[in-house]
């Protein structure tokens, strides 16, 4: 029996031996999302967010004359949906920022830091 491969072997490899090497990389895909609820935020995320699965390909593998990528594959089993806040008007200057009720409802904190609140 012949195994297969998809190094491309010449004269000169007579003799050497070929390795197949597995290794699992983690990729955590975090985004923020604008619903009107956690059900709707999932919603949203199955379709229009998520990771571009036709982008996964062995474009994102290092080869070489000695090395070719024959699989390559990305899971999703874990998917969790965390409440960050409610969008409310600033009123001082008109912007629009989140209140993180799980923090403290009577506070307005900033969205990129829960330690510092933001004036009312």
């Amino acid at each position: 029996m012949n195994p297969k491969t998809a190094l491309i072997l010449t004269k000169e490899d007579k003799g050497k031996s070929v390795y197949k090497i597995v290794c699992k990389h983690e990729l955590v895909l975090e985004q923020e999302i604008l619903a009107n609820s956690a059900d709707e935020a999932f919603d949203l995320y199955i379709k229009e967010g998520g990771l571009n699965y036709s982008a996964i390909t062995s474009d994102l593998t290092c080869t070489s004359p000695v090395i070719e990528t024959t699989m390559i594959d990305a899971e999703s089993p874990d998917t969790k949906v965390t409440y960050l806040g409610t969008v409310v008007e600033n009123s001082d200057d008109c912007m629009y920022d989140l209140e993180l009720k799980e923090l403290d409802p009577g506070k307005m904190y900033s969205r990129y830091s829960e330690l510092n609140p933001v004036s009312k």
